[in-house]
């Protein structure tokens, strides 16, 4: 295999093995007080939550909502350790009556970043939990910080991968050809450097306060102070360190510009590009795995890498396309010395990526079956592509252009003829070659990677939502837990007669269909879902797990995460009073077939109040 080909592919394979970088990780609950559907006879003395890790609970962003939709604020009782992690206690309001009840927090991992989760109890007879009072919508305050982070996220994302990237393409526009035909060709570079960096500038404490006003559940109020908090973060740390980091990117800019001091501009460029990458590795998931060192460094390498790689590919794009008169010989230079840089980064990518793999899952099979590793396949074929345009660029544009050169194929302006003949000569024979043509697909594909990269920027802002395996991420990372209990006894209720006709909902699924009946679909009723899986062919199909997780988006509940039980009929049925408020639930099933295979399905369930009147 040619020597190129060999790094293309070690190249793609780092990238298949390295996470979605960086991607948020999550704290988890180790327990709760009442217990997650637990029936009670006696109210506790308090809520408590346990988590596994050290988290900032602010005030407010613990509510306590009842069958009619009804949010209470619950108010802080104590917080204390509790082994490596926090136990966080609150008072139940007065008046808490019999009924059904949902506990819906909100808190700050250790890494800095947001964290949810629901969990459920009745208090009383069951029977109570509804009532015949529709629960109104509730706005979250919180919804549009929460979008304005992943676009922060993914904007800090592409300043910082630009700025760094921009700056390390100088070295290919240093070669002698490119320095003899224009010797300003780095000033694009370096101005382009400069505002990706200022962008990044404005970025990062914009996102600090984003981070404030989420913790604060999206009040203004004492700011100042929920500021302060997170400052003390790691988080926080990490957002300063990345300041730091990209006011010396501004200033290696500036050193670069004038040939006496370019040696100290790129060394301090290099320092600040590992301060931009470490600031990334302080609140990523190396913040809470167990191999938090080997994480670290692999992060940073592989972030590293990667600026270079895929941050340089607009750079050279940019020059390209500015410079259309280059002659072919210099634009063949600048991508032959790209391609050279290109080369030991995706060497590093391959290293950091394993390295940082091996630190993020706890089983080769998380990759398949984990959501964090189908995330990771995503950003795999989306960066699959950038390399295929990479590859076509430097084993068919590049030595195009070389042979039109030797053959006297454009002159110096890069005025392009179709070249007629063969001559030997160390790229291949030279047949004939319209150099027009060649040139205009360089441009396209450099383009084409220009845009894959976008493309990556958004698709891994967009999934930064998972959590890593070994950073406690779970299928439906967000907080919630497996069902830890109920109690015993008569659970029914006195229904309408329609309530027996159950509520089917369908959707595609692979190859067949979706098949969801609900029974009776009532809130605070003890609510049947039997799920079942068919092929093209009618039959169903042979499944080995079934996992839902519940949400109600309008008034914050859930995910609230169960697990379906196989029946001999091959369906998999779940009963549960956990849906104790009316409204169109979202349910989120992942599904194990018999093979090992694993597939995801999005059902609405549609539960009906409490109590209506039978006609």
């Amino acid at each position: 295999m040619h020597r190129g080909g060999l790094l293309l592919l070690l190249a793609l394979l780092g990238t298949f093995f390295s996470p979605v970088a960086p991607v948020s990780a999550h704290a988890s609950v180790s327990s709760t007080n009442p217990a997650d559907g637990s029936v009670l006879q006696e109210l506790p003395e308090f809520i408590e939550i346990v988590f596994n890790e050290k988290v900032t609970v602010a005030e407010g962003s613990t509510r306590l909502i009842d069958a009619g939709g009804a949010v209470t604020e619950l108010a802080e009782r104590s917080n204390e350790p509790a082994g490596g992690g926090l136990r966080v206690r609150w008072d139940l309001p007065e008046r808490t009556g019999t009924g059904w009840y949902a506990v819906s927090w909100r808190a700050v991992s250790e890494d800095g970043h947001g964290i949810n989760g629901s969990f459920t109890f009745f208090y009383g007879d069951p029977a109570d939990a509804g009532g015949a009072v529709r629960a109104e919508k509730v706005d979250d305050p919180t919804a549009k910080f929460i979008t304005l982070s992943h676009l922060l996220r993914g904007g800090t994302y592409l300043s910082v991968l630009l700025a760094v990237g921009l700056l390390a393409a100088l070295w290919a526009l240093s070669g002698p050809l490119a320095v003899g035909a224009d010797p300003q060709l780095g000033a694009l570079l370096r101005r382009g450097s400069t505002v990706f960096a200022i962008l990044g500038l404005v970025l990062t404490p914009l996102t600090l306060l984003n981070n404030a006003l989420l913790l604060n559940g999206g009040s203004w109020d004492s700011i100042g102070i929920i500021v302060q908090i997170v400052l003390q973060s790691s988080s926080g740390a990490a957002l300063l360190v990345r300041m730091s980091a990209l006011f010396g990117l501004c200033t290696a800019v500036l050193l670069l510009a004038e040939k006496g001091t370019r040696v100290v501009g790129a060394l301090i460029g290099a320092i600040a590009a590992a301060g931009v990458a470490f600031s990334f590795a302080m609140g990523g998931h190396v913040a809470v795995v167990p191999w938090k060192i080997a994480g670290s460094i692999g992060e940073i390498l592989h972030l590293l890498a990667a600026s270079v790689w895929l941050g340089g590919i607009p750079g050279v794009a940019w020059v390209v396309l500015r410079r259309s008169r280059l002659a072919d010989d210099v634009i063949a230079e600048i991508v032959e010395r790209f391609s050279k840089l290109a080369t030991v980064s995706v060497v590093s990518v391959f290293v950091g990526g394993s390295i940082l793999a091996s630190a993020m899952f706890t089983s080769p099979t998380e990759l398949f079956t984990d959501r964090y590793g189908l995330t990771l396949l995503a950003k795999f074929l989306l960066v699959a592509i950038v390399g295929g345009i990479g590859a076509y660029n430097h084993f068919a544009l590049v030595p195009a252009l070389r042979r039109s050169v030797r053959a006297g194929g454009s002159d110096a302006t890069g005025t392009s003829e179709t070249t007629a003949g063969a001559a030997d000569t160390p790229d291949g024979p030279v047949g004939p070659v319209d150099t027009g043509t060649v040139r205009t697909h360089l441009k396209r594909s450099l383009l084409a990677e220009t845009g894959m990269l976008a493309a990556i920027i958004v698709a891994t802002a967009a999934l930064t939502s998972g959590a890593a395996p070994a950073a406690g991420g779970n299928h439906f990372a967000g907080g919630g837990h497996s069902h830890l209990g109920g109690g015993e006894g008569d659970l029914g209720l006195s229904l309408a007669l329609d309530d027996f006709e159950p509520t089917v909902v369908r959707a595609p699924f692979g190859p067949g269909e979706a098949v969801l009946e609900i029974l009776p679909a009532r809130a605070g009723a003890e609510n049947r879902f039997l799920f079942t899986a068919f092929d093209a062919n009618g039959e169903s199909r042979r499944l080995s797990a079934v996992t839902g997780a519940f949400s109600l988006a309008r008034i914050e509940i859930g995910p609230l995460q169960r697990e379906f039980s196989p029946q001999p009929d091959g369906s998999w049925l779940l009963s549960t009073r956990d849906l104790g408020v009316e409204g169109t639930w979202k349910l989120d099933l992942l599904v194990t077939f018999d093979d090992g295979s694993v597939d995801a399905v999005t059902l609405d369930a549609i539960i009906e109040p409490a109590v209506r009147s039978v006609p």
